[in-house]
């Protein structure tokens, strides 16, 4: 027989229910006065919703992701979620840039900024490494990342794909007969860009590098536990490919 889950608080639920126990005492409490103090509750139990009301709105207009704990995204990376939400609302400022770009090719500011709005966390860390390292990065990769917000995640997937999202923007080039990408000097100066906007996670981990170290019971040390792999390994990997 079939169970039902067990039902989840959320901030919705939470919410539901504070409007609905204040209605309530409220309700009852302005049928035990009279007189001035009636009036006064009576008022505050018809204009209370209607703030809440206006509050919830402008939060969902502005901060949708608040309302839903992890839990409730499934196999959807939340980070990646509210970030895709945030460039949705951000179309006009992107098409702001392009006209500023294309009325001024030569200014670098507003093309890091166009950039910038169109690629994501990810391709930053990994630019980032490439950057620090001074390294080329294959086209597929496995990688952890951790961000001092407490988002994390894990995954395996071309990053890269076979047309990287950056290819043509002069940020990187194709190099080993394609099979590799390296960061131009325009890409280097795109990464300095990323790092004065503090966009660099607290923790990053693939196979070809790393910097920090991740969070005690986090998703990232469970995946590196998970795999035999520690930090010392990445370590002397790096140095023999650097010396080979």
């Amino acid at each position: 027989m079939n169970k039902n889950p067990p039902s989840k608080i959320t901030p919705l639920w939470i919410i539901a229910s504070f409007v609905s126990f204040t209605e309530v005492v409220l309700g009852i409490a302005v049928t035990q006065v009279d007189g001035g103090i009636q009036i006064a509750l009576t008022a505050f139990v018809i204009t209370f919703p209607l703030l809440v009301a206006s509050a919830f709105f402008l939060i969902l207009w502005f901060k949708t992701g608040v309302f839903y704990p992890p839990s409730e995204y499934g196999n959807t990376d939340p980070m990646k979620y509210v970030s895709a939400m945030k460039g949705a609302s951000s179309i006009e400022t992107q098409i702001a840039t392009v006209k500023r770009v294309e009325e001024n090719p030569d200014d670098k500011e507003s093309k890091f900024d166009l950039i910038y709005s169109l690629s994501d966390e990810l391709d930053w860390q990994f630019l980032i490494l490439m950057h620090e390292r001074k390294i080329e990065i294959p086209r597929s990769s496995v990688y952890v990342y951790e961000f001092a917000n407490s988002s994390c995640g894990t995954g395996q997937l071309s990053i890269f794909g076979d047309k990287f999202r950056l290819e043509g923007t002069g940020i990187v080039e194709p190099t080993a007969g394609g099979r590799e990408l390296r960061l131009t000097k325009e890409g280097s100066e795109f990464v300095e860009y990323i790092l004065r906007k503090g966009k660099k996670a607290s923790f990053f981990w693939t196979p070809y590098g790393h910097w920090g170290k991740p969070k005690k019971g986090e998703s990232g040390e469970e995946y590196l536990k998970k795999r035999g792999i520690t930090l010392e390994d990445n370590e002397s990997q790096q140095g023999e490919d650097g010396n080979g």
